[in-house]
């Protein structure tokens, strides 16, 4: 049974997921600076002209008449437009966080598969070069190399994604607060 074809399947996951992990980290920035400045621009009083989830939750403070309704009414509602919001910026870091998980076990497997290629051929051949069996070995580790970086990577994009998602969570908070404050 030839590994090697496995062997390369788990480089081509794990160089897969480098690219998965870049495509997250430019579309989640465009989405998180997009409601970042849109939240800038509610906070300042002006209005949106496009939706998104920034417009949404606005939307629902200023059609909700605070006159007519009891505080757990209008928390529910608040509530309710919040988590909405956050739904539309959580999506997708699930990607992230399987990558993080899932990259160093590819490359282990990898390993496990290179190497045991690298002793089947070293069975069939003998030990006649020596080089070769290290070269097979040296390729084997490789994946490990690779899915650690992968791992790594994504851990940093991840990191960055939760502190942007903090840091809106409590724009998002605000924007509740003073919606709720000023009687919309």
């Amino acid at each position: 049974m030839n590994l090697a074809i496995f062997h390369e399947a788990s480089f081509i996951a794990l160089y897969m997921g480098a690219i998965l992990v870049t495509f997250l980290l430019i579309e989640r920035s465009i989405l998180y600076y997009i409601v970042a400045r849109d939240t800038n621009h509610i906070l300042r009083g002006d209005q949106l002209n496009h939706q998104g989830p920034v417009a949404d939750l606005a939307k629902a403070l200023s059609d909700t008449n605070l006159s007519n309704l009891t505080r757990h009414s209008f928390e529910d509602i608040t509530d309710s437009a919040y988590l909405r919001a956050m739904k539309v910026l959580k999506s997708r870091l699930w990607l992230l966080d399987t990558t993080i998980t899932a990259a160093p076990l590819i490359g282990l497997l990898g390993t496990i598969l290179g190497i045991i290629d690298t002793f089947l051929a070293l069975a069939q051949s003998g030990i006649s070069d020596p080089s070769s069996v290290s070269s097979g070995i040296g390729t084997a580790l490789y994946a490990t190399a690779l899915g650690i970086t992968v791992a790594l990577y994504g851990l940093l994009v991840h990191n960055y994604f939760q502190e942007r998602l903090s840091v809106l969570s409590d724009r998002f908070k605000d924007m509740i607060l003073r919606g709720a404050y000023h009687g919309n």
